[in-house]
């Protein structure tokens, strides 16, 4: 059944964090007594998904902080100035952050409208992992979780994505589906990440 993604869409609270978020991290770190011994770096995953994915998307541009402090390195997020969006373009992105509240949001009944939507608000799980020899502490925003029949709990990332036509396939495929890998499955073994599409001349998704 279709749903219309555009209700209340001027209404929305778009993400303004800039480095604010990082704060909340290190807070993170500190009230559950994260230790930092023989730990390299702290960073959200946003930071490391620009450096590995710079080999191959060599266009898009971006800039961090650096901070070394008793032999830790701290990455904190810095937004860059962006194009001024279209008309368009908001309402595309308003889709994506529209279907995230209407896939997990619960207590809703049928046909009552999305609650207000606010881009600032969001989950965030932190972890500790490892890139070769690098031990890493990592915040990443998550959409929501599942779990599997014996218990087993797991991430579960939820994408939009325009309905693919011969012309858009290979971009989507070069692109897109590189910062899904990276962002998702070789940072943080998500372990699975639905990808639903939306077609631009409409506004309702379809299954």
């Amino acid at each position: 059944m279709g749903a219309d993604l555009c209700i209340q869409l001027y209404g929305f609270s778009e993400t303004d964090l800039g480095s604010e978020g990082f704060g909340d991290l290190l807070a993170c770190v500190r009230d559950k007594k994260i230790p930092l011994q023989n730990i390299h770096f702290v960073t959200y995953r946003n930071n490391l998904n620009k450096i590995l994915a710079t080999a191959y998307l060599r266009n898009e541009a971006w800039e961090m902080g650096v901070h070394k402090r008793n032999g830790v390195v701290y990455l904190d997020v810095h937004k860059i100035p962006e194009r001024p969006q279209s008309e368009e373009d908001r309402r595309r992105c308003y889709w994506g952050y529209s279907f995230e509240n209407l896939a997990t949001e619960s207590g809703r009944a049928d046909g009552e409208e999305l609650h207000h939507i606010d881009a600032n608000v969001e989950f965030c799980s932190v972890i500790k992992t490892k890139l070769g020899a690098h031990r890493i502490i990592m915040g990443a925003e998550m959409d929501c979780c599942d779990s599997t029949d014996d218990g087993r709990r797991f991430y579960v990332e939820l994408k939009t994505s325009r309905e693919l036509e011969f012309r858009t396939q290979e971009k989507f495929e070069r692109v897109k589906l590189l910062k899904f890998w990276v962002c998702f499955t070789f940072l943080l073994d998500c372990g699975f990440s639905i990808h639903f599409c939306i077609c631009y001349d409409c506004h309702k998704h379809s299954a």
